[in-house]
């Protein structure tokens, strides 16, 4: 019988870990083991979680998510993986809509995702997977549409395979890992529905505009070293949204830096 960990990076996260366990709580299935990772933060979240009844490391220095969510998967013992933003609501029937899909010939179970403006209430992006473009070109379509893992459970030997989360930068780190699962000829099953909802705010990564496409300029870059011309179509797709992007922040500099990098790949905006 297949196994099912939760793990949830944190960094000053008291204001949400009574949310938090109220949904583990909840949990009309329960994941095997629950771990947090306190990322050194100034708030005494780990103090919190201890007195709430979660299981939590410690970092002695602040490193990111990526950093965390690979602590997370060295010490996990479930066959099955799910990365929970500890700021992001839970589904309470997440494992009872999921694990179904499970199957010995599979790396990843995905579903859908709403991605909520936490001030507005706005729906600022819905992600919805289509598996007939994954299954003809997987490592095309995830550079061109981002996978994430808000609504996923991940085979943990298949993150472990590709050496877990990149942690040099702090934005795009879910989207590169099933860029690299891609390229690693990952299984990948989508289920057309909403399993998990995210909030933006400004107190994250995705609440600077400037940086996180900065960022994506950079994984593109990366791409680009690594897989070459076999990826140029889904590149040049992501670019091009990504000079958009620049022009709305606005970002003359790095609209500038994308736009050289177009004329590079013999392509305009």
């Amino acid at each position: 019988m297949s196994t099912f960990s939760m793990l949830v990076p944190c960094y000053n996260a008291c204001p949400h870990l009574e949310q938090l366990a109220d949904s583990v709580k909840n949990l009309t299935r329960q994941f095997d083991e629950v771990i947090l990772y306190d990322d050194a933060s100034q708030d005494g979240t780990a103090d919190m979680a201890r007195r709430l009844g979660f299981r939590i490391l410690e970092g002695s220095t602040n490193e990111g998510c990526g950093f965390a969510r690979n602590r997370l998967l060295e010490v996990c013992q479930s066959e099955w993986i799910h990365f929970q933003d500890v700021d992001d609501p839970l589904a309470v029937d997440f494992l009872e809509r999921t694990a179904p899909y499970v199957r010995s010939d599979l790396d990843a179970v995905v579903g859908d995702m709403n991605w909520f403006d936490q001030t507005t209430g706005e729906l600022v992006a819905p992600f919805r997977y289509t598996q007939s473009e994954w299954d003809a070109d997987p490592l095309q379509y995830s550079i061109r549409y981002s996978v994430l893992h808000h609504g996923a459970l991940i085979r943990r030997t298949a993150v472990e395979a590709i050496g877990g989360y990149l942690d040099l930068r702090r934005n795009w780190q879910d989207a590169d890992l099933f860029i690299r699962l891609a390229a690693n000829r990952c299984r990948v099953k989508f289920v057309s529905e909403v399993l998990a909802v995210s909030l933006r705010h400004k107190h994250g990564a995705s609440g600077n505009p400037h940086f996180m496409w900065r960022s994506r300029l950079e994984f593109l870059r990366g791409y680009h070293i690594a897989y070459g011309e076999r990826v140029r179509p889904a590149l040049l797709f992501s670019l091009r949204r990504a000079y958009l992007k620049a022009g709305e922040i606005p970002d003359v500099e790095l609209q500038a830096e994308i736009r050289q990098f177009l004329v590079r790949l013999g392509a305009a905006p």
